[in-house]
C-alpha cells in the first residue's frame, strides 16, 4: 500500500514534468515489485510546488503500512531504485522521505 507523492518545483521546465508524468508507471512498477504489492492498491501523485531557492526541486514521500518484510534496508534500496527513475527523467537528484503508517490509525475508504 505505497501512497506516493512528487513535489515538483515550479522551476522546473514543462518537457522535464511532463517526462516525470510519463514515468509514472515504470514508478508504480517498482514500487509494485518492492513492496509486494497489487497495482489498485498503489496511489500516485505529482503535485507542483513553490520551494524556497536552496530545497530540492523534487521531493518525494513514500508512505506505507509496516509489514515484517518491509526492512529498513529494503525501503531504503526501493528509495534508491525510485531516484534513479526520478533522475534519469528530470536531471534532477530528488529529496526523498519514507514515513510507515500506524496501521490501527489508518483508514481507506473506495
Amino acid at each position: 500500500m505505497p501512497l506516493l507523492t512528487i513535489h515538483v518545483d515550479q522551476t522546473i521546465e514543462t518537457e522535464r514534468k511532463e517526462r516525470l508524468a510519463e514515468t509514472l508507471p515504470s514508478v508504480r512498477d517498482l514500487l509494485c515489485r518492492e513492496f509486494n504489492v497489487d497495482a489498485s492498491f498503489c496511489q500516485l501523485a505529482v503535485i507542483e510546488v513553490r520551494g524556497l531557492a536552496d530545497q530540492a526541486r523534487i521531493a518525494v514521500e513514500i508512505r506505507l503500512l509496516p509489514k515484517p518484510e518491509r526492512t529498513r534496508d529494503l525501503i531504503i534500496s526501493a528509495c534508491e531504485k525510485l531516484r534513479g527513475i526520478l533522475l534519469e527523467a528530470t536531471g534532477e537528484r530528488a529529496a526523498i522521505r519514507a514515513f510507515t503508517l500506524d496501521p490501527d490509525a489508518y483508514i481507506v475508504l473506495r
